[in-house]
C-alpha cells in the first residue's frame, strides 16, 4: 500500500530545444523540460500501461514516434510555431499484429526531394513503412518476410514437385499415378 510502482525508463532523446522525450516500462511517453526536470506532458501508448519499446523524432523536432508491447505505433506531435506550443497525441497506426520493437526516422532522398519516412519492426517479423508527413491520412506500407509466395510449386503433366528454399530449390519425382498390382 502507497509504495510507488517500479518504473524503468527504456528510450530517451533529447531535443534541440533542451527537453527530453523518454517512454516507460509503465506505458508512458513523457515530454520533460530539460532545464527543470519537470514532466511538461505525458502520453499513455496504450491502454494497459504495457512498455514503450523505441521512439524516434522527426528531423525537424516536431513529431515523436512511439512502438511498444502492442501492435501501435503513435505520433505525438506539435505544431509548426515549435517551442512553446502544447503537445498532442495525433494519430495511431495498427499494421503490426504483434509488440513493435523498434520505429526508426529517417530522411528518404529522391532526385531533389526528400522526406521523412517512418520503419517499424516487430515481433510478428514484419517491417513496415508510414509517410511521416501523412502519418495519418496514409496507409503503411507493409513488408513480409522473404519469402512471401508459394514455397511448394508442381508441374502436374510431369509430376514434378518442386520445394523453394532459402538458398536452393529442391525436385521430387513423384511416383506414378497407377497402382502397381499387388500379387
Amino acid at each position: 500500500y502507497g509504495r510507488p510502482i517500479p518504473t524503468k525508463v527504456w528510450q530517451l532523446r533529447a531535443l534541440s530545444d533542451g527537453s527530453l522525450v523518454s517512454g516507460d516500462s509503465l506505458g508512458h511517453i513523457q515530454l520533460w523540460d530539460g532545464n527543470t526536470g519537470a514532466i511538461v506532458t505525458s502520453f499513455n501508448h496504450n491502454t494497459r500501461k504495457a512498455d514503450v519499446l523505441d521512439l524516434d523524432v522527426s528531423k525537424n523536432q516536431l513529431k515523436v514516434f512511439a512502438s511498444g508491447v502492442d501492435a501501435r505505433v503513435v505520433c505525438i506531435e506539435r505544431d509548426r510555431s515549435g517551442v512553446d506550443s502544447p503537445w498532442t497525441l495525433s494519430n495511431v497506426q495498427r499494421a503490426h499484429t504483434h509488440d513493435v520493437c523498434a520505429v526508426v526516422v529517417f530522411t528518404k532522398k529522391k532526385s531533389f526531394q526528400q522526406r521523412e519516412v517512418i520503419i517499424t519492426g516487430g515481433v510478428d517479423t514484419l517491417l513496415c513503412t508510414y509517410n511521416a508527413n501523412n502519418f495519418a491520412n496514409a496507409d503503411p506500407a507493409s513488408y513480409y518476410p522473404w519469402p512471401c509466395k508459394s514455397l511448394v510449386h508442381v508441374a502436374k503433366h510431369i509430376r514434378v514437385m518442386c520445394f523453394q528454399r532459402e538458398s536452393r530449390l529442391d525436385f521430387y519425382k513423384l511416383a506414378s499415378e497407377q497402382p502397381e498390382p499387388v500379387t
